[in-house]
């Protein structure tokens, strides 16, 4: 991506996001991998000023997540009762797995997919959200 179209993006009011470096299911197979693909994706977050991460099909393991350098991930559905990594969070409001906050995508009614957290990430939610 060249830097002017991350910039026209930026100036447009919109965030700049990681997903991932392959979409091929397999980030999370095996510790040392995922640990040399981490090395990368931070790598690209950096470059491209990226403030957050979602994993590529959803897949996700909560304790590896504290080795991505980002200010939030979306990687951990409410629900995921049809994503093939099933299980969720069981919330759409964000939490925090260690400092990485998650704002869980959410299945709405009437709507296909998970949509992003509904909790505005630069002020505080009504609830009380605590640190781990």
């Amino acid at each position: 991506m060249t830097e002017d179209f991350l910039n026209a993006i930026a100036q447009r009011g919109h965030e700049i996001n990681v997903h991932g470096l392959y979409h091929d299911g397999h980030l999370f197979d095996e510790r040392e991998e995922f640990l040399r693909r981490a090395d990368q994706i931070n790598n690209y977050g950096r470059e491209y000023g990226a403030a957050g991460f979602r994993s590529p099909v959803m897949y996700r393991k909560p304790d590896w997540m504290s080795v991505l350098d980002f200010a939030y991930d979306m990687s951990f559905p409410n629900t995921a009762h049809l994503d093939p990594q099933r299980g969720g969070c069981a919330t759409i409001m964000p939490y925090f797995l260690g400092d990485l906050l998650e704002t869980p995508p959410y299945d709405a009614p009437g709507l296909h997919g998970p949509q992003h957290s509904p909790a505005p990430l630069d002020r505080p939610v009504g609830v009380p959200v605590g640190r781990s």
